[in-house]
């Protein structure tokens, strides 16, 4: 009798364990296939993000493009007569005053009361409008459609850098976020279409885009 007992306690023993490492196991698994789930969920987070700014800066182009219609002339990145940004100009142009339309989704340190510091978007001032009435220069950079050959490739402006970018894009200094999409930038040219392109590596001081 004794023997059977401890036979059976033995057993229910080695059951237990076993039951154990089993939990272990499973446990591990779920881990993993959650970690794994959040990674895809974080992705197509991001890639909708990317999408919902691909609109934005389309919307944006848009508007540069009325105001070209409107004025004859493209916006610049600084406009010293007024002391008005690109920004505020497409604003007063289209009577849109709403900062959250120059917020990137992906931007999370965008700030509405600091819209200059911390806007997600970038003019492409080596391009398309660096200044007006900028006594450091002898001539202002305002140009027409008529300047340019292709407006297909003509990059108005994409996402800008992470923070204290003022509005505009460079090879240098002022790249594109590359942390915001994954290396992946909402870009809008002079044609009207919206694309995505990829930073750093179109974003370098001899990129084509910032090739007249």
């Amino acid at each position: 009798m004794k023997s059977n007992m401890f036979h059976k306690a033995g057993s229910l023993r080695a059951i237990r364990g076993f039951t154990m490492v089993e939990l272990l196991v499973t446990i591990t698994l779920i881990v993993v296939l959650a970690g794994i789930s959040a990674i895809g969920f974080s992705k197509w987070v991001r890639q909708a993000k990317l999408v919902a700014s691909v609109a934005k800066v389309h919307d944006l182009g848009a508007s540069v493009i009325s105001y070209v219609t409107d004025k004859g002339e493209l916006p610049v990145w600084h406009d010293y007569t007024r002391g008005m940004y690109w920004w505020q100009l497409l604003a007063e142009s289209d009577g849109n005053s709403d900062p959250l339309r120059f917020k990137s989704p992906g931007d999370s340190a965008f700030d509405p009361l600091r819209v200059a510091q911390t806007i997600s978007y970038g003019w492409n001032y080596p391009v398309v409008g660096r200044h007006k009435g900028d006594s450091g220069y002898r001539t202002d950079h305002t140009l027409r459609l008529t300047n340019f050959d292709r407006l297909d490739n003509i990059l108005i402006l994409a996402d800008g850098p992470a923070s204290n970018c003022w509005g505009y894009i460079d090879g240098y200094y002022n790249k594109p976020d590359p942390e915001r999409f994954g290396g992946k930038v909402a870009a809008v040219f002079l044609d009207g279409s919206a694309r995505v392109l990829e930073t750093p590596s179109e974003f370098q001081p001899e990129s084509k885009w910032y090739i007249p």
